[in-house]
């Protein structure tokens, strides 16, 4: 008969050194309790999701240009200024030659002029530049091409070498693009306390009688008359009072016109040929004689406007008391006429 032994529990496996221990599946997943009819319960239905808006595109835009600076703005002269002032300090005014040399340069000579001659603007030349400027007798016209102008025919003898040249040059010039068609108008602004001198105002205007109120409220203290105008205002026959004035039509290129005028009058006004009693048969003398001062100096305010020209009353002979008449008026309608034939 056989006995059983007990036979001690075998040892637990040993660990290798330095493995891992065996990889464990995960564990199953629960099982869900069946239904009492042995089915799944049913999934439930997905809860419906309203999608996102569809974004709407950014409509197309117009391409704007780039932004630009806008230049600066250099305004011409005004046809109207207002009367200006002279900034000269002295009784002669230094400006360079507007002559050019042999090499195509500008002359660099330095010419002394009187104040008035500066204030009426044009070109001024050296002595040698000014002999050159009296060689030529004329030039054909710019309006035609046609007709031979002499400047003799123009330009009177009594009239200093000087002023001679900057008519020649002048009145060879083309006409600028920025002039305009309007009138020459002349004041006398009376001074009771002034018996030797007659003060006469000359400047352009393309509204004649807007310019009139102007003018009176900038010097208004003393009363102004007004002389004549060109073209139209200087016959006999027009009516001269500023409420009744009627200008009528205008008169070409205004401001070429005045340059000629007062280059001329800045003249008169500063060596007084008319006060020789042989006058207008007289020849001006080459040399310059001393400019008187003041010549231009404004009555009311004082100031040295460049557009006021100071005539001596001529004490006897014809141009007594015909400043106006006899010296002023006919420089005005000669340039008028020239600038209306041949500019």
């Amino acid at each position: 008969m056989q006995h059983a032994v007990d036979l001690p529990p075998p040892p637990p496996p040993r660990k290798a050194p330095g493995l891992a221990p065996p990889f464990s599946p995960p564990p199953p997943p629960p099982k869900l309790p069946s239904s009492p009819h042995g089915l799944a319960p049913p999934t439930p239905p997905a809860r419906p999701r309203s999608d996102p808006p569809a974004r709407i595109a950014d409509p197309p835009r117009t391409p704007q240009p780039a932004k630009l600076v806008p230049p600066r703005l250099h305004h011409r002269a005004q046809s109207e200024p207002v009367s200006p002032t002279s900034n000269r300090g002295g009784d002669t005014t230094p400006l360079q030659c507007s002559g050019i040399t042999a090499a195509g340069n500008r002359c660099r000579n330095t010419v002394k002029v009187t104040g008035a001659r500066a204030d009426a603007g044009g070109d001024v030349f050296c002595h040698a530049h000014e002999r050159k400027m009296h060689e030529p007798s004329g030039f054909y016209d710019r309006k035609t091409g046609a007709e031979f102008i002499k400047f003799e025919d123009w330009i009177p003898t009594y009239l200093q070498p000087s002023t001679q040249a900057s008519l020649r040059s002048e009145m060879q010039k083309a006409r600028s693009d920025s002039d305009v068609h309007g009138y020459i108008y002349t004041f006398e602004i009376l001074d009771p306390t002034e018996k030797k001198v007659v003060h006469l105002k000359v400047g352009r205007a393309t509204n004649l009688n807007r310019r009139m109120d102007q003018w009176g409220k900038q010097c208004g203290s003393k009363e102004q008359v007004l002389r004549g105008f060109w073209p139209g205002g200087v016959l006999a026959d027009t009516t001269l009072m500023k409420s009744l004035l009627q200008a009528g039509p205008k008169g070409p290129w205004c401001h070429r016109l005045e340059r000629l005028v007062h280059i001329e009058l800045a003249d008169l006004a500063a060596n007084t040929p008319y006060l020789d009693p042989d006058f207008p048969n007289v020849v001006a003398s080459a040399k310059s004689p001393a400019p008187k001062a003041d010549v231009k100096r404004c009555p009311d305010c004082g100031k040295a406007h460049k557009e006021i020209f100071s005539f001596e009353r001529a004490a006897k002979g014809r141009y007594k008391g015909k400043e106006w008449e006899d010296i002023v008026k006919p420089v005005i309608e000669k340039w008028g006429g020239f600038v209306q034939a041949f500019l």
